[in-house]
């Protein structure tokens, strides 16, 4: 293979994490075809059993205890990563690492989450002397994004460039690019797009949720929708909140 390998590492607990990486994957192959690139979730990958459980209690925290969620994120948004966790992070969930670097013999690395970056900024100090880029997928930074071993960081906005130069990252390490997006998005096709068959005559309301949604917010927007009149609305979701969002439409 005359192109480089790059390997794309992220993970199943968090939203979009992966997602990211695949729209990294793809819209890179349009500019290196002869490349190889390859996405994976790194704890599913190397401790299935645990990365499974740490995505039921992140999902079951975030829906019946959001306080406690919200007081563990708060604690450590401003300040980096400390070494103590990336070592927790490694032998936990990452013991088996080498073992993936050494079967695929990467040129490049990406990280579109955290604990990956992590880990991989921790053998980059023990000498690991592949380049380690980390595409931030948040638009509000936190410190556990931020580990001493990173080569460059993509970031979405300037706003979140600056919030890193603040938590000690050198500004020549970071690029604003915005929030990788599938090609699909931005590709352009030669077929012409037909006209909308709503028979709206205003411009479309759009609402748009997260995979999670709860009750409340379907209300607001049936609330919402109650107060136009007829509205022409396109609705963005996780395909298990269709069913719900389908009721709010109807």
């Amino acid at each position: 293979m005359s192109g480089k390998r790059v390997l794309l590492l992220s993970e199943s607990f968090g939203t979009g994490h992966t997602m990211a990486a695949e729209a990294i994957k793809e819209g890179a192959k349009l500019l290196r075809p002869d490349w190889d690139f390859r996405v994976i979730e790194l704890g599913a990958n190397l401790s299935p059993r645990l990365s499974n459980c740490i995505t039921r209690c992140y999902l079951k925290t975030i829906q019946y205890s959001p306080r406690l969620w919200g007081a563990v994120y708060r604690r450590g948004k401003n300040q980096p990563l400390r070494p103590s966790f990336e070592f927790l992070l490694h032998r936990l969930l990452y013991g088996q690492i080498q073992q993936i670097l050494q079967e695929y013999r990467p040129d490049l690395i990406v990280c579109t989450h955290p604990f990956p970056s992590a880990v991989i900024s921790r053998l980059k100090r023990a000498g690991l002397t592949i380049p380690l880029y980390t595409v931030i997928t948040d638009y509000g930074i936190h410190g556990v994004w931020i580990s001493s071993g990173v080569d460059l960081y993509f970031v979405p906005s300037m706003k979140v460039r600056e919030q890193m130069i603040r938590l000690g990252v050198d500004a020549d390490k970071i690029q604003v690019t915005g929030i990788p997006t599938h090609p699909k998005f931005w590709v352009k096709k030669r077929k012409k797009l037909r006209p909308c068959q709503t028979g709206a005559r205003r411009p479309t309301d759009t609402f748009m949720y997260g995979r999670r949604v709860g009750n409340r917010a379907l209300g607001g927007a049936a609330e919402y929708d109650r107060a136009l009149s007829k509205p022409s609305a396109n609705f963005v979701c996780h395909r298990k909140k269709s069913g719900a969002l389908r009721n709010v439409a109807q």
